[in-house]
């Protein structure tokens, strides 16, 4: 796989989140030469943290998709069969058998995490995995090729349009003369900065350079917005404005997630671990090949924030 890409410019404080792995997704995928194949998957979910806050193990359990009502066995409650007690890690599991290649996207958001719970603005982000099979012919014989993406539904745009008012009210409070439209105008170049950074640049990755050239571009165009309103600034001072928001020095951002999409901040809990079967010999893959034959991939979830992260393997069989 490639390097965990963190999206530095939002989520400084969540990434010793990310290394502490406190949930655990277990895939253990077959796919058969005619293109069925079965799936089982095991979730164990520890609610006994600090993170919960106020929020209790059944909230959280629904937050994932596995509480009451959904497709997903209780295995075991710590020591007890009790769905209450916060004593251990919960364990659930989810069996499926797939009957051939077309049917393989019927696993589509089988992991899902839900950003919050609350009927609120933010309700529809949420984390989601799609999954899909090929079947093709191949110089030897017949060729599979296995993929699953991760991804997280409208978070990018949720975390730009936070930033971009925060730094849009900062500005305003160091620049008061500033009138409504030259503010607008100050959040929609912020805005659009952030979305060219975070899609087609570093800045998630420790990327010192990339992440100073978005600042410096911020800056920049910021002095002409603030100097058309007939002050003139210091460009050392708006661009250390600048830098604030796009790398989230105050932490402001943060504290916004934890507050706002609880969800996010569960994902750097989680882990996810896959082990694919596919027939024949495995000729191409991101993942790692075992003694066996099967392909292995870990992630942490936060690993898809940045953009789409794909799982994928092709074999073939004579």
């Amino acid at each position: 796989m490639k390097a965990k890409k963190i999206m530095r410019m939002a989520l400084a404080g969540l990434l010793a989140l990310a290394s502490a792995g406190c949930n655990e997704y277990r895939v253990e995928t077959e796919v058969r030469e005619d293109g069925s194949g079965t799936r089982k998957m095991t979730f164990m979910m520890d609610p006994d943290q600090e993170e919960l806050g106020e929020r209790t193990p059944e909230m959280y359990a629904r937050m994932f998709g596995v509480g009451p009502g959904s497709a997903w066995e209780v295995q075991s409650v710590g020591d007890n069969a009790e769905y209450s007690d916060r004593e251990g890690k919960r364990v659930f599991t989810l069996e499926s058998s797939v009957n051939g290649a077309d049917d393989w996207s019927r696993l589509d958001g089988s992991i899902t995490i839900k950003g919050t719970l609350d009927n609120s603005d933010y309700s529809g982000i949420f984390f989601a995995n799609a999954v899909s099979l090929e079947r093709g012919s191949a110089p030897s014989g017949r060729s599979i090729t296995y993929r699953e993406s991760f991804r997280w539904n409208g978070l990018i745009e949720a975390v730009v349009d936070f930033q971009a008012g925060a730094y849009a009210c900062r500005m305003k409070k160091d620049f008061p003369h500033l009138g409504n439209e030259a503010i607008a105008e100050l959040r929609g170049m912020m805005a659009g900065h952030l979305l060219v950074g975070i899609r087609l640049l570093d800045i998630w990755n420790d990327n010192d350079e990339e992440l100073a050239q978005v600042a410096l571009s911020v800056g920049r165009a910021a002095e002409e917005i603030v100097a058309s309103a007939g002050r003139k600034v210091d460009l050392e001072h708006v661009y250390d404005v600048a830098r604030v928001y796009v790398a989230d020095e105050d932490s402001e951002l943060e504290a916004f997630l934890e507050k706002n999409l609880p969800g996010v901040v569960y994902a750097g809990l989680t882990e996810v671990k896959m082990n694919l079967l596919l027939p024949g010999k495995v000729v191409e893959t991101n993942g790692r090949i075992l003694e066996d034959g099967s392909v292995e991939w870990k992630m942490n979830l936060l690993d898809a924030l940045g953009g789409n992260v794909e799982f994928h393997a092709r074999s073939e069989t004579r």
